[in-house]
């Protein structure tokens, strides 16, 4: 498990959410693929989209889209999350809520590596992306 870096000081997560996962950036990005949060295998791997959620998405996309799966055994497909912690379970889902959950997502936005707009695709994976 990765520790959180220095400056993840003032988030609702602090001391609530576990390890973290920094983004997996290609050299050359032409599908950025961006999830909500990483799960206990992106925590103890370091990298998202590790566990069996991120790999069923991976597989399934691919499937759909030919053009990802090429681009993926170029090493030309980035990975990354809306939150770099592991979230705390609240009421079954493992993400916060309401203004915590705003606060925790403008927090993590220092962290992402590539601008959005800097990937000519991005798929969107969940909720909390489509509002990033």
């Amino acid at each position: 498990m990765l520790p959180k870096p220095s400056g993840c000081t003032g988030c609702p997560l602090e001391h609530k959410g576990r390890g973290f996962v920094p983004d997996l950036m290609a050299k050359r990005t032409d599908y950025l693929m961006f999830g909500e949060a990483p799960g206990s295998t992106e925590i103890a791997d370091g990298k998202p989209f590790q566990g069996r959620a991120g790999f069923v998405l991976k597989q399934w996309i691919m499937r759909q889209v030919p053009q990802v799966q090429i681009a993926s055994e170029k090493g030309r497909v980035s990975y990354a999350n809306v939150l770099r912690c592991l979230p705390p379970e609240i009421q079954g889902r493992a993400y916060p809520k309401g203004q915590e959950r705003i606060d925790a997502e403008a927090h993590c936005k220092q962290y992402l590596n590539i601008g959005i707009g800097d990937a000519p695709v991005v798929i969107l994976l969940g909720e909390m992306p489509q509002r990033f």
